[in-house]
């Protein structure tokens, strides 16, 4: 059984498995376009594009579901940023 402050927070795993997935397809997706390599390419934008999935599916706002929750979250340390939407600050599941 999940308690509030678990329901209230956001994993801090999701996030980096969200930014490390994200920036690799990014890293791929430009080495790929100076290369010239149209599947490396397409394969950048589909991790870019399943890590963005996967960071609105597992890192959105606990308190009102907004996606936009994502640009506040930093990959260490503590998190520093609100809700855009509703306000609640942003904390992960291992801050105190």
């Amino acid at each position: 059984m999940e308690t509030d402050r678990e329901r209230k927070c956001i994993p801090r795993q999701w996030v980096r498995i969200h930014k490390i997935i994200v920036w690799s397809g990014v890293a791929v997706a430009l080495l790929a376009s100076s290369c010239l390599l149209e599947w490396a390419l397409l394969g950048g934008i589909g991790l870019i594009l399943a890590g963005s999935v996967l960071g609105w599916w597992k890192c959105h706002c606990p308190c009102c579901g907004s996606w936009s929750v994502l640009q506040h979250l930093r990959y260490s340390g503590p998190s520093k940023g609100y809700c855009p939407r509703c306000g609640w600050r942003v904390r992960y599941d291992d801050e105190p």
